[in-house]
């Protein structure tokens, strides 16, 4: 009888183990955005600014709320090299801004062109359906110098006064002792 039980309960565990694994290999589904919602991307130097039209509920995924929206930046990545249809917008890539911000800077890339498209998916980053994109080039410029030396930037690149403060006090300390010598030869103790 303990055999059977045993038997019993091992088929009921490996059951609900094999319900589990079937939901959770499951593919996310597409969300259906709402109706006639349309992105336009728009560069200024390297940063790209998103319309959302009408405008729709942006959270950040973390926020966890299932019926928000975020946007997606992929940056000199064509999404359609990436996305499967009802797969999630990948994490953890470097080249794909995950956000709820309408306006992202890029100004840490390389400089030059890059090309951003932007997707809007869900909460689980699965992307609309139909596909709700917009792209834009950006060019980021490169860095800038700091300014030389001495030209006319106050003291903050200035370098040449260094020696003040130290100049300063050993003539404190050598007309401090020139009193206590004085001192001592007229009779004086300091």
């Amino acid at each position: 009888m303990r055999i059977i039980t045993s038997a019993v309960i091992g088929l009921v565990l490996l059951g609900v183990v094999a319900a589990h694994a079937s939901t959770a290999d499951a593919a996310p589904s597409e969300k259906a955005c709402p109706a006639g919602v349309t992105l336009a991307a728009a560069a200024s130097g390297s940063s790209v600014t998103v319309t959302v039209s009408p405008p729709v509920n942006l959270k950040a995924a973390k926020d966890g709320d299932v019926d928000s929206y975020h946007l997606h930046y992929f940056v000199d990545t064509d999404p359609a090299s990436v996305l499967q249809p009802g797969q999630g917008v990948p994490t953890g890539n470097p080249k794909i801004v995950h956000a709820a911000a309408t306006t992202q800077d890029f100004k840490d890339l390389t400089p030059g062109s890059h090309r951003i498209w932007v997707v809007m998916g869900d909460v689980a980053h699965i992307p609309c359906s139909p596909l709700v994109m917009a792209d834009t080039t950006i060019t980021v410029a490169a860095a800038t110098a700091p300014p030389a030396t001495g030209t006319g930037d106050g003291l903050a690149g200035d370098r040449s006064l260094v020696w003040l403060p130290v100049a300063t006090l050993a003539a404190g300390a050598l007309a401090l002792a020139g009193a206590v010598a004085l001192r001592r030869r007229a009779g004086q103790t300091p």
